[in-house]
């Protein structure tokens, strides 16, 4: 799956992780919500950085040692995941990320991007309840 297929991007970051976020957001996205999302993508290259290749089910956390394998396009999805979870304020259990580029029917935002990172890329979706706003927790 390559992200240049689904969708224009515009490239916003290069590096050892690379994303894009697609131009055409929800609506009701605002740029602070977009930013947001950006810093998370920041913190999980960094993450990557030091995993490494090999390393990116770790970005998962803990697993079984019977645990099927992971690929590396659900550990990024997942680590993305993870990563939003733990900075939102508020509304972490409904708020998502969804492989591929979902359409929204009027109950959520949504903001498409790709994502690629030592030769595997994806796109994704995330996605959260369009009555929340995406913003950092508070550090106190």
């Amino acid at each position: 799956e390559r992200c240049a297929a689904e969708a224009p991007c515009l490239k916003l970051q290069r590096g050892l992780l690379t994303w894009a976020l697609d131009p055409h957001s929800h609506p009701m996205v605002t740029e602070s919500e977009k930013a947001f999302v950006v810093s998370c993508l920041e913190v999980l290259r960094e993450r990557c950085s030091h995993v490494g290749a090999k390393g990116l089910s770790s970005l998962l956390g803990p697993r079984r040692a019977d645990a099927p394998p992971v690929s590396p396009r659900e550990a990024l999805r997942g680590g993305l995941q993870t990563i939003l979870e733990d900075s939102v304020r508020t509304g972490a259990d409904y708020l998502f990320v969804e492989p591929g580029y979902l359409m929204s029917l009027g109950g959520k935002k949504i903001v498409k991007l790709c994502i690629e990172y030592a030769g595997h890329g994806t796109s994704l979706s995330v996605c959260w309840d369009w009555s929340m706003k995406l913003e950092p927790r508070l550090q106190g």
